[in-house]
């Protein structure tokens, strides 16, 4: 009888042997095992595709250098065709701004498709779920790897235009110091708010997810045709003119709202990217605005997270 007790006792996990591993590592684990699948992606690739590897590298080396060719000469056109200093500003604002707008869409579309496929139909979800850590780590796994899969397009489409405008605009040097800061941070918030609606609908619309997705893009592309119609209807003799001007501007406030991300970003890059001399009674630095819409961006980065 003693004996049995003892064996089963030997059997019986102890408590800490029960208890999960902490935050830190758990996090540290699944980045070793990150690491750990790149590396053998990247063999396999160096191994088997180094044409495929060489050509894509080299493809979007040049799609970067076109659009960044192609901004830079527009940037110094504006600059020609609008003297007014206070009118040129305001131009590129609406620009950058109804630039990230549009780009914040998308990056909100791409990114819940591409986490749910991770987290729903993903062949390692299983096996990801069988392990001794929290399903909220799990989740915030497969959502690090759907924000790098969605904003690496957004920052090579993106990055030519800002470097442009730095250089077209004769910038200093912290401008491009926040420019990566800026972009890392905006695409957390649209890839989150993807997050969210992935979760919301196959939570409550499990059996109408195709349906809720086509619903999606015809209002996307109901409101894409509408900006595109109020943009167009002005008379040929009327282009590039002041009226014309501003009634571009006047059509496009939509995207100048404050609480919108994409305003947030334009404001803090505008904002470093021309040095102002501080008032006489303050020493407040030139580059001190910018880094308060940056630290604004990365507080409701980091909140959006963690709401997901």
């Amino acid at each position: 009888m003693a004996t049995s007790w003892a064996i089963r006792k030997q059997a019986e996990p102890s408590a800490d042997a029960l208890s999960l591993a902490s935050l830190s590592a758990e996090a540290r684990a699944l980045w070793r095992l990150r690491y750990q699948r790149f590396r053998w992606a990247l063999r396999i690739v160096l191994a088997e595709s180094r044409l495929r590897l060489a050509l894509i590298a080299v493809l979007s080396l040049v799609l970067w250098g076109v659009i960044f060719w192609l901004c830079l000469d527009g940037f110094h056109f504006l600059r020609a065709a609008v003297a007014h200093t206070p009118t040129h500003d305001q131009i590129v604002h609406h620009v950058f701004g109804m630039y990230l707008l549009a780009l914040m869409l998308m990056l909100t579309i791409s990114s819940g498709i591409l986490l749910y496929g991770m987290l729903f139909r993903g062949p390692d979800i299983a096996f990801l779920l069988t392990l001794p850590v929290s399903t909220e780590r799990v989740f915030l796994h497969k959502f690090q790897e759907a924000v790098w899969l969605s904003s690496w397009a957004f920052v090579l489409l993106s990055s030519p235009m800002f470097v442009a405008y730095g250089l077209a605009a004769q910038s200093p040097w912290y401008y491009y110091a926040v420019l990566v800061p800026f972009l890392a941070a905006f695409s957390y918030i649209p890839a989150a708010v993807g997050a969210m609606a992935c979760l919301v609908v196959v939570r409550w619309f499990p059996g109408a997810r195709m349906l809720f997705l086509a619903g999606v893009i015809v209002v996307l592309l109901a409101g894409g045709a509408w900006v595109v119609r109020g943009l167009s209807s002005t008379s040929p003799g009327d282009l590039l003119t002041p009226n014309w001007f501003q009634s571009i501007l006047h059509r496009l406030r939509f995207s100048q709202h404050r609480m919108l991300p994409s305003w947030w970003v334009s404001m803090g890059i505008l904002e470093a990217s021309q040095p102002k001399q501080p008032a006489p009674w303050t020493t407040r630095p030139p580059w001190a605005e910018s880094l308060l819409f940056l630290g604004l961006t990365i507080s409701n980065a980091l909140f959006f997270r963690q709401v997901a």
